[in-house]
């Protein structure tokens, strides 16, 4: 490598190894090891001529902000729910047991369970909207409901009651209890294995539910 080049009007950033002789006239042609980097002020103008043919495209150059929607607040698998109040007049939820296995005497063999879950919706969702939850196998099929020979789950229409605020959509499944709910004699169950329980809001899964089944011994 050649000695490094100085001459007497060679500004002092030249030192030995001649790091910026490649940006002054003194640096002979044989020495310019680094290549010449645009300055500042041509880079920032051929930034805006870039910008400028973005914006002229139909491009937009702001951010996009991540969308906020509807979120699970609470979704539980358990033996029972109660709700209730307490001696001071509060409300008073007891979740019993909450699981995510469990054993039964045979197969097929029936099922009972509940399942708790709380939606938040912001405000500008207000509106109309449907709550469904089912259960599917692991090749996920859904589980018909023995009495009705229909997918064992539960769906429910309602509208947010306020525009201006975040509205709490409350939804409890008790599969085994009778009533006008699906599955009011339990999950007719065929084999062992592992199951779920999907939450689904106008049409979108939000969350699910394991749920495995073994023989008990």
């Amino acid at each position: 490598m050649p000695a490094p080049h100085r001459s007497a009007g060679c500004p002092a950033c030249c030192v030995a190894g001649c790091r910026a002789c490649a940006f002054h006239s003194c640096a002979p042609p044989t020495f310019n090891h680094r290549r010449t980097l645009p300055k500042f002020p041509d880079l920032l103008a051929e930034t805006m001529q870039i910008a400028v043919e973005l914006m002229a495209k139909g491009c937009s150059l702001k951010t996009s902000k991540p969308q906020k929607n509807m979120q699970i607040e609470m979704y539980i698998l358990c033996d029972n729910f109660v709700m209730g109040k307490s001696p001071t007049g509060q409300m008073v939820w007891s979740i019993i047991q909450p699981f995510n296995a469990v054993d039964i005497l045979r197969f097929p063999g029936t099922v009972t369970c509940t399942i708790v879950a709380t939606v938040r919706f912001l405000a500008e969702e207000y509106g109309k909207h449907t709550i469904q939850i089912s259960m599917f196998d692991a090749d996920l099929r859904k589980i018909v409901d023995p009495t009705t020979n229909k997918p064992l789950e539960c769906s429910k229409e309602f509208i947010t009651p306020d525009k201006n605020k975040a509205h709490c959509q409350f939804q409890v499944w008790q599969i085994g209890k009778p009533g006008n709910v699906s599955g009011g004699t339990g999950a007719l169950i065929e084999k062992p294995g592992d199951y779920f329980f999907e939450l689904r809001v106008d049409g979108k899964t939000l969350g699910s539910l394991p749920l495995h089944l073994g023989l008990k011994k």
